[in-house]
């Protein structure tokens, strides 16, 4: 997961630093961070997966909430943030 999360975070500071920049020398740029929730993918359970002769807990942990449809996006839902907090006003 840590190769999972640094990335998100790396992309967050990212934008916070490109905001601070821009209010700091009147660009008038804003930058938005979005961030689609846990979304229903593959990549909670196949990158743990490479290289066991098992599942790792991790597919099943994710399995369990999306049955249930909680706590996690389809999809479909999950590709919404970015492109609304490009286009929002």
């Amino acid at each position: 997961m840590r190769a999972y999360n640094l990335p998100k975070l790396a992309n967050l500071l990212f934008d916070l630093a490109s905001d601070r920049l821009s209010t700091a020398n009147g660009w008038g740029i804003v930058s938005n961070a979005a961030h689609p929730g846990t979304t229903s993918t593959n990549l909670y359970g196949s990158g743990p997966n490479l290289g066991r002769s098992r599942p790792a807990p991790h597919e099943a942990i994710m399995k369990r909430p999306a049955r249930w449809g909680v706590f996690v996006h389809s999809v479909d839902a999950g590709v919404l943030p970015p492109p609304y907090a490009a286009t929002s006003p």
